[in-house]
């Protein structure tokens, strides 16, 4: 019992299967820029055993990295939130959104999916910044003093 000897890749091939995988490319322009005509592209997708099974591992490859890198990208973000909440329970203005920071962070380090986490910040405005309707009223009485 014999081993079928697979036809080996050339540059045209590997070219394809790039292009192929990029997903940017119709199927005529890979086939031009291989200098090859779409018929022999459609053999080598359909036919062609190594073709195919490159194909097939460059595609897994390319899936792998993209969950790598998505996964990379949400850890990153994760932390971020996960410092975001543990800073609002330990120094957050408001004790009521200290004690609901406090409490997600303890359903989620004991199992639980807490529904939801609200937030609310009421800070005290001893200086009146932040009132954007007495910032317009000031604003308002200052034009009336200011010369051309």
């Amino acid at each position: 019992m014999g081993f079928e000897k697979l036809p080996i890749l050339d540059d045209r091939h590997l070219k394809a299967i790039e292009m192929i995988i990029d997903g940017s490319y119709k199927i005529n322009e890979i086939a031009a820029a291989c200098g090859v005509e779409r018929t022999t592209l459609w053999d080598w997708r359909k036919k062609n055993k190594t073709f195919i099974a490159e194909l097939d591992r460059r595609i897994q490859e390319h899936k792998s990295f993209l969950k790598n890198s998505s996964e990379k990208k949400f850890e990153n973000k994760l932390d971020i939130a996960i410092n975001t909440i543990i800073n609002i329970a330990e120094s957050g203005k408001n004790e009521a959104t200290k004690l609901e920071a406090a409490r997600y962070i303890y359903e989620v380090l004991n199992g639980k999916i807490p529904n939801k986490l609200t937030v609310t910040e009421n800070i005290e405005d001893t200086d009146n910044a932040g009132n954007i309707i007495e910032d317009i009223e000031d604003w308002d009485n200052t034009e009336d003093t200011i010369k051309d």
